[in-house]
């Protein structure tokens, strides 16, 4: 069974709250490790669970597959959009960012997740995001989220930030040992400091 840790469960919460108060699109900006993969596959079980077409955008191979892995991990079915790839109508759906934008006709989406938005997937994709088509979650780190998406002021006032801070090492390797022990998801321990950051 896959357990969240509370930070992961914090910030999934504080990302519906900003949703429910009428935002349109959010940004969750947070150390590598604090487990976006995981916290994506949970909101897109919630969704799927609703019946809401959701997509998880990726720019490279490796976040596919590491996605595909979480979903797996929650048993929830899903189709791939990418090349080599045969399309499939689940509700749930993971996206290299090009193949997408070549199929945005093809396909409707509730909601868009979008990892490590500071890359490929956020130029190739920031026309949808800027004209508030439907709900976005995007992710990154604080200094790639400091230096390539705060200068673009039309994409980074899009959104909304939730930051989510790592703690110390010592903390970090006592969490390390723990998990080692409970086998617990997640491979750094981080904290949320602030939600919904407001420019």
């Amino acid at each position: 069974m896959i357990s969240l840790r509370t930070y992961q469960h914090d910030l999934i919460r504080d990302i519906r709250a900003a949703f429910v108060s009428g935002l349109k699109s959010v940004c969750a900006v947070g150390p590598t490790g604090m487990g976006k993969s995981l916290c994506f596959a949970e909101i897109a079980k919630h969704a799927h669970g609703r019946n809401k077409k959701t997509c998880i955008v990726v720019h490279r191979d490796t976040l596919l597959r590491q996605a595909a892995e979480k979903l797996d991990a929650f048993k929830i079915p899903y189709g791939i959009i990418a090349a080599g790839y045969s399309g499939t109508r689940d509700t749930i759906q993971i996206a290299s960012a090009q193949s997408l934008i070549r199929r945005l006709d093809i396909y409707e989406f509730d909601l868009l997740i979008f990892d490590e938005g500071h890359l490929s997937a956020a130029d190739i994709l920031a026309p949808i995001i800027n004209n508030n088509a439907f709900p976005v979650i995007g992710a990154t780190y604080p200094k790639e989220y400091k230096q390539l998406i705060e200068p673009q002021s039309d994409f980074a006032n899009a959104f909304e930030m939730i930051r989510v801070n790592e703690i110390s090492e010592d903390e970090r390797v006592i969490a390390g040992e723990q998990r080692q022990r409970n086998g617990a998801v997640g491979s750094k321990l981080a904290h949320r400091k602030h939600v919904l950051m407001i420019r």
